[in-house]
């Protein structure tokens, strides 16, 4: 009973602290019509990750996600999406677009008109070239947005977290 009070403690206090950085790209919570109704509310192009939950490139790519410069550029310039092709709707959707494997990405204009894709894993640096090559092809300057302050300062601060993570799934 002690651990699991010490345990709800740490949680409730981890959630109000301001301090941790919980950043990455901002992939909404939505289906796809809402996503394309919210980028038209905030006249942005759309950027769709189209993945499986059990692909290691994919997870891969989410890490490369929560590099603080790729999420301040993708959370400045896109209205951002994951499609998840286990959903048997989701997968449909992504066949119809073209994608032949995971993970593949797309970018739309608000309207769903598709721009620009690729596919495979790409370094950070590359993933934001990628963004501003789609960006360009729709006419729109890039933004590099706003690194959230309390992102990990270099890539072994992320990675060591990450590492933690993998040492307790193992366990």
């Amino acid at each position: 009973m002690k651990y699991a009070l010490l345990t709800l403690i740490i949680v409730i206090s981890s959630a109000f602290n301001s301090s941790s950085y919980t950043g990455g790209v901002n992939f909404q919570d939505e289906t796809w019509s809402a996503a394309v109704k919210h980028a038209k509310a905030v006249n942005k192009p759309i950027f769709a990750f189209v993945r499986t939950s059990t692909c290691r490139i994919s997870a891969r790519m989410d890490q490369i996600f929560h590099d603080p410069k790729v999420a301040a550029f993708f959370n400045a310039n896109f209205v951002c999406v994951q499609i998840f092709t286990e959903n048997a709707l989701d997968n449909i959707r992504a066949s119809n677009w073209g994608a032949t494997g995971v993970p593949t990405f797309f970018f739309f204009k608000p309207n769903k008109e598709k721009i620009y894709t690729f596919s495979g894993f790409r370094e950070a640096d590359a993933v934001i070239k990628e963004g501003e090559t789609a960006l360009k092809m729709m006419g729109l300057k890039s933004n590099p947005g706003k690194i959230d302050p309390n992102a990990p300062k270099n890539k072994k601060d992320a990675k060591d977290d990450d590492d933690e993570d993998e040492k307790e799934d193992k366990e």
